[in-house]
């Protein structure tokens, strides 16, 4: 862009940190947007990869250091540095060596580590003499995986659990259990001998020669249901993927160039929104659920597998009773068709039906209720969708329901086949008129706070001047476009909410100047252009407003653009410019046309 040179500030989002959006203009920081979002790590976004990307979190402290004090033993020798991980190569793997005491052999931590609801416990091995190995909560309570490192098998794990092991190179394995379970839950491995088949480890006695043993590293407990990859940890729990701060460069729709997302503050109130076999899940009809059968589009294979019994019925799974009188409701799952076509996203044994067919084969949404003011399928990769339904709220008490279909708008009573099904992963119910980005659970409903993004102090640091040129560029998937301008005083405001575009001179009046194109689009471009006396607004649907014979004084002084404006709607945004004068028409028309 020919414009480009005379910006004296220029946003593209590209560079970024916990905490801080850098713009490309500037090059000193004076630029730079300062960004928040809250205390957790509920946000997600779509990577460069098209995958739903996380905050993640190693909650065991010393993870890299199992000399630390945290960890304790019964019957059992460490030896440090006894071979090389299986990550970095380095020689830092820690030997167990079961001692000749006729017992079991145990390397705990003491201390539980604070999880409640969904978590996963990992740790890599490798078979020193010894080929068989358990996992456990702690050193006397709690639930277990064993597994057998000579074929990589799973050799028995407890109640609710689920075990995997993960074959690596050198005869290395990633091995994890997984469980639901509230309080504080430690950390155990014990080396086995090769007498142990089924059972509690603990339970299982030997007697060490002092000589064989285990290798092993890295032992990680996370949220979720599965391992993903190691975060290293040392005082403290560390963190990973999108964390609390962090600005979200989102790559919606196979983008090619990200587009900064910034949406409202929303909670999913589903708790267990990936574990489809929680107690608050109702299985009272004819599937069957198995775990882990599928990589999800998180890019982990934690996608739970659904599949029809071979009997006459519906085929659904459902939570209970749930009132939605209060607001408009917005449902949404991934799902992906093993055999089986059609979902249905609805509410059972109540009405108004909300009930609203998605073909899995063809990508499309099928017959829909009359009742849903909106229903949409949007592809995610490898086969996978995400399918959601908004609708009024004063619908009494429902049953949120996923129903397998085999028909589009037929009966939900059908004679299933016993092997055809649907993958799914990550059920949300949010209150708002449209789905917003994936907000996981594991145990809670969990609310992810709205995204603030502003720059300050832009007159003093010379990037806004008394004429001046904003021009915004926003992506697709934009439900309201939002910024707001202020002055130093904190007195003057420009500023765009509710697709209206409007001022404030300080003294209650607000005139709207523009109205701009409401619901999802392909994007829009807007200049706003201040010359000392009138204000224009330049649009990229040719359409253009002005404001004349303004005081000078409203608009010469604007310090501060905020990117949200408290958020009410979600937007992406694809760029930024800021001139310190005041452009021509033709100059705003060129920056405008699509």
């Amino acid at each position: 862009m020919s414009l480009y040179k005379d910006a004296s500030l220029a946003m593209i989002p590209s560079a970024y940190k916990d905490g801080k959006l850098y713009s490309i203009r500037p090059t000193d920081g004076s630029g730079d947007f300062t960004f928040s979002r809250g205390s957790n790590l509920a946000a997600t976004r779509v990577d460069v990869n098209g995958l739903i990307e996380k905050g993640r979190e190693n909650l065991l402290t010393y993870s890299n250091d199992l000399s630390n004090g945290v960890y304790s033993t019964i019957n059992i020798t460490s030896l440090y540095n006894a071979a090389n991980n299986p990550l970095t190569g380095a020689n830092d793997a820690v030997k167990l060596i079961s001692q000749v005491n006729n017992s079991f052999h145990l390397f705990y931590t003491p201390v539980g580590v604070s999880v409640s609801g969904v978590y996963t416990m990992s740790l890599y091995v490798k078979a020193d003499g010894y080929s068989k190995v358990a996992l456990r909560e702690s050193a006397s309570v709690g639930n277990y995986a064993s597994f057998d490192l000579s074929n990589g098998t799973i050799l028995d794990k407890g109640a609710g659990a689920i075990a995997k092991i993960e074959s690596l190179p050198n005869d290395w394995y990633r091995i994890s259990f997984t469980e639901n379970r509230a309080g504080a839950n430690g950390f155990g491995v014990l080396p086995l001998a090769d007498g142990y088949t089924i059972g509690q480890p603990l339970s299982y006695n030997y007697a060490g020669d002092g000589v064989k043993g285990i290798l092993v590293y890295a032992p990680q407990i996370e949220q979720g249901l599965v391992a993903t990859d190691y975060i290293e940890t040392g005082t403290s729990a560390a963190q990973s993927g999108i964390l609390e701060d962090m600005p979200r460069l989102d790559y919606s729709g196979g983008a090619s160039c990200p587009s900064l997302l910034l949406e409202p503050q929303r909670s999913n109130r589903i708790i267990n929104a990936e574990y489809f076999e929680a107690s608050d899940w109702n299985y009272n009809q004819a599937v069957i659920k198995t775990a882990n059968a599928a990589i999800s589009p998180e890019g982990y294979q934690n996608a739970y597998l659904i599949t029809e019994e071979a009997v006459n019925g519906t085929h659904r799974l459902g939570q209970a009773s749930w009132n939605q009188n209060v607001e408009n409701t917005s449902v949404s799952v991934f799902a992906k068709s093993n055999g089986t076509r059609y979902i249905v996203l609805g509410n059972a044994n109540m009405g108004p039906s909300m009930n609203t067919w998605f073909d899995l084969e063809n990508g499309v949404v099928g017959t829909e209720s009359p009742s849903i003011i909106d229903a949409t399928i949007e592809p995610f990769g490898n086969g996978w969708y995400r399918c959601s339904i908004s609708y009024l709220p004063n619908k009494g008490n429902t049953y949120p329901t996923i129903y397998l279909a085999n028909s589009d708008g037929g009966t939900l009573t059908y004679v299933g086949d016993g092997v055809s099904g649907v993958y799914l992963y990550g059920y949300q119910i949010e209150y708002g008129s449209y789905p917003t980005s994936y907000i996981p659970t594991y145990g809670s409903s969990v609310t992810r706070s709205f995204d603030d993004c502003k720059v300050e102090d832009l007159q003093s640091n010379g990037i806004a001047g008394n004429t001046w040129t904003y021009f915004f560029e926003w992506g697709s998937y934009v439900a309201d476009r939002n910024f707001e301008m202020k002055d130093s005083l904190n007195s003057n405001f420009l500023f765009m909410v509710s697709r209206m575009f409007r001022y404030n001179n300080n003294t209650g009046g607000v005139d709207t100047l523009t109205t701009l194109p409401s619901g999802v689009n392909d994007g829009i471009k807007v200049a706003v252009r201040y010359d000392g006396n009138s204000l224009k607004v330049f649009r990229s649907d040719d359409i253009t407003n002005e404001v004349t014979d303004m005081n000078a004084s409203q608009f010469d002084d604007f310090d501060l653009l905020r990117l949200d404006r408290g958020n009410p709607d979600t937007e992406e945004f694809k760029q930024l410019l800021i001139f310190p004068t005041a452009l021509t028409d033709s100059e705003c028309i060129a920056l405008t046309t699509l």
